[in-house]
């Protein structure tokens, strides 16, 4: 799945349904605000166009960002909570962007790469596309500033990857319908994050066989008699007559149901915990602490 992102200086030139758009924060035209308001419900992507300010992406051209201010930027968006800053920059400046981010420790994997290359039609860079020298498999690019937009006005269209926005290609009904493609779509997003995230992997590994019930001959004995409690504890949740793992809902439904009578000051937080460890406790679940 791809996505197609419209961008332009003029707010007013953006097509009628717009699902994904960029907006500049700073600079000349400062657009995001707009963007935001004219489509709500939109993927809004801010940009940023001087190093001093945060957004969601920096741009990196002759006048904006240069490739040696972008690792220090980079740095600023994680340390303020952002998992996968954003650069574009034109293809031929992605190899000296990357090497400058290399050079301050930050990998490929930990940003967004936004290209900008015109001439070839809607594509995303990379090596299995353009085979543009040096570019490695980007995560959008803008391919052409021609494309139609309102009032018969010409703009910026960008095909970006269906994952640009976050998120993963997840069945929608939760965990408990997710199959081994899923799993692996989500261990392949986390393994972009920075390395303090790893513990991220570790509960992934321990869902899916908590989930699916399943043990290897790798886990020592002990470990799979307790993914093997844990799924029996799951499936014991579950209202239906066929035991199953239960869904979202009907574990918050059990919490509920859990929860004492509302006083007159209210729900405490000490009732919340403890209707959710009794709940956890049923399904042999009792968490530790």
């Amino acid at each position: 799945m791809t996505l197609v992102m419209y961008d332009s200086i003029f707010v007013a030139n953006l097509p009628a349904g717009t699902t994904c758009a960029a907006g500049y924060v700073d600079g000349s035209w400062p657009t995001y605000p707009a963007v935001r308001a004219r489509f709500p419900q939109a993927q809004v992507l801010s940009i940023a166009v001087f190093s001093t300010s945060d957004a969601d992406c920096c741009d990196s051209e002759k006048g904006d960002l240069t490739p040696d201010q972008v690792p220090a930027w980079v740095k600023r968006q994680m340390a303020r909570g952002a998992v996968l800053p954003c650069v574009y920059a034109s293809a031929a400046n992605i190899p000296a962007i990357l090497s400058a981010l290399t050079a301050a420790g930050i990998r490929r994997a930990q940003v967004r790469c936004w290209s900008a290359h015109y001439g070839l039609g809607p594509h995303i860079c990379g090596p299995a596309t353009c085979k543009y020298p040096g570019v490695p498999a980007c995560d959008g690019t803008q391919f052409t500033d021609l494309a139609p937009g309102a009032h018969g006005s010409l703009i910026d269209q960008s095909l970006l990857l269906g994952t640009f926005f976050g998120g993963t290609p997840m069945s929608v009904n939760g965990p408990e319908h997710w199959d081994a493609a899923d799993f692996a779509a989500l261990d392949t997003y986390l393994g972009r994050l920075p390395t303090r995230d790893i513990t991220w992997h570790t509960g992934m590994w321990w869902l899916e066989h908590a989930v699916t019930g399943t043990t290897d001959k790798t886990m020592p004995a002990t470990t799979a008699a307790q993914v093997t409690a844990i799924h029996d504890g799951l499936a014991a949740l579950a209202s239906s007559a066929v035991p199953v793992v239960p869904t979202a809902g009907q574990v918050a439904a059990a919490v509920v149901a859990a929860l004492p009578p509302s006083a007159a000051g209210g729900l405490t937080q000490a009732d919340v915990e403890a209707a959710v460890q009794a709940v956890f406790e049923k399904a042999f679940l009792a968490p530790a602490g």
